[in-house]
């Protein structure tokens, strides 16, 4: 008997032909509720194919039996297939598809409520598309267009907190009372990192990525054009709120040793890497990624004058990138264990990139700040203390402005240095200089030498 006159899997149901799959007994119960019986017991599944031939039913039987068998497994595991896993499988032409997604959605409903069954079944059958394929489109579309990776990674944060609390519902029914909502839940959840509320600057930049986000909608069209500013509306509420800011400070030499002290008594595989990271940072006051981001290529041992040139590439702005001379012994020692004859080698290598954006110091931030919380308490200082403590010192040693902007890696301070000086750096002064800042800091590293 040839493949298009085989019966087997269905049955002949008025003029038609249907698909017929066996119940397991284990499953009778739970397919009696989930797709109807009244005798409680479920032992078959019977669906029309929409055909009188049995060549066209035999083509129609096999999605049949795939969708039916998917229903009878997610009823095992007790699970609810994803929607957009319906949807690649759906076919608007077969008669099926329909009651199998409405039932599917009904077991939804029970979970989720109304709402959600009805957005579940308009993804299921094509008709809407889920935040999260529209965002990962978009998300995909701005790192081609060069977007900053750590930028593409807290826009993405933002959108998977949304799609999680909105259980990933149709971008065309996000509306105004939507959006006021996520934002009143934001306010009212406290931070994973900190355990503390969200500050209002944190706020303004998951409502920017979200305002972005729409933006790329309405560009493609994807959304109705009255619901463009729902975000804007309320970034500009968060913007009224007026919170009061701690203002962080210089770091002293004895909280520096104190968190140098935490890190050499830390079980961290990271210890000695915390430790080489304040030291370096307290006599050079280079921002905690750059430092990070060194290679020994960007390392030149200056014997003649006893230092180390650091190239700093790279960072905010164009500014940032700058020299920086190393005189301090406890540094140098840094520099020179950490450093190798490959150009290419991190001298941070013992630091594992972190997955989401691929920077090393992504990894190390969150153990050197909870060791610096613990060893400092509630002082209002940060990393970036370092190098408001080196600036502190430049103040002291008489630096002036504009050398003291090149070692900040700032703009600098007149037109003829920013714009006829630029690419100049006068290596001799700017060591000259450092000769005065250093003994300003002093040495931290007495205290496990001693």
């Amino acid at each position: 008997m040839s493949d298009d006159m085989n019966t087997r899997y269905l049955r002949k149901r008025g003029k038609g032909w249907a698909v017929v799959v066996t119940v397991p007994k284990r499953l009778q119960k739970k397919a009696a509720a989930h797709f109807g019986s009244t005798s409680g017991i479920k032992k078959e599944i019977v669906r029309g194919l929409g055909t009188r031939d049995l060549a066209e039913a035999n083509k129609r039987k096999l999605d049949a039996i795939g969708q039916i068998n998917s229903a009878l497994a997610a009823l095992d595991k007790n699970e609810i297939p994803d929607p957009l896993e319906l949807a690649k499988d759906y076919d608007p032409k077969n008669e099926e598809h329909p009651f199998i997604i409405s039932d599917f959605a009904a077991a939804y409903e029970q979970r989720k409520g109304l709402t959600a069954a009805q957005a579940y079944y308009r993804i299921a059958t094509k008709q809407a598309v889920p935040v999260s394929v529209h965002a990962e489109n978009w998300l995909n579309e701005i790192m081609r267009d060069g977007r900053k990776g750590h930028t593409v990674d807290d826009y993405r944060t933002t959108v998977e907190a949304f799609k999680a609390w909105s259980n990933d519902i149709p971008v065309q029914d996000i509306d105004r009372n939507t959006a006021s909502s996520f934002i009143a839940f934001l306010k009212e959840t406290p931070s994973n990192k900190t355990g503390k509320l969200l500050a209002v600057r944190t706020l303004k930049k998951k409502i920017t990525a979200l305002i972005g986000f729409w933006e790329w909608l309405d560009h493609y069209q994807l959304i109705e054009e009255g619901k463009t500013d729902i975000w804007r509306r309320q970034y500009r509420t968060v913007s009224s709120i007026r919170e009061s800011r701690v203002q962080k400070r210089a770091l002293t030499k004895r909280e520096a040793q104190v968190w140098i002290e935490a890190a050499k008594a830390s079980s961290s595989k990271y210890s000695q890497a915390m430790i080489d990271m304040i030291i370096l940072g307290w006599h050079t006051g280079v921002r905690a990624e750059d430092i990070c981001s060194l290679t020994s290529g960007k390392l030149k041992v200056d014997k003649g004058r006893g230092c180390i040139w650091l190239h700093i590439t790279g960072g905010k702005t164009d500014n940032n990138e700058r020299v920086m001379p190393v005189i301090s012994e406890e540094a140098l020692d840094v520099l020179r264990r950490r450093s190798s004859a490959d150009p290419e080698h991190p001298i941070f290598a013992d630091v594992k990139p972190a997955k989401r954006g691929g920077k090393r110091y992504e990894r190390l931030q969150k153990v050197i700040n909870r060791l610096r919380r613990e060893a400092l308490k509630d002082e209002p200082v940060d990393f970036h203390s370092l190098r408001r403590a080196f600036s502190i010192a430049c103040e002291k040693a008489g630096t002036n402005p504009i050398h003291w902007a090149r070692l900040m890696g700032h703009s600098l301070p007149t037109l003829a240095s920013s714009v006829y000086n630029r690419g100049y750096q006068d290596e001799d002064r700017i060591l000259e200089y450092i000769k005065k800042i250093d003994p300003e800091l002093g040495e931290l590293s007495a205290i496990w030498k001693s």
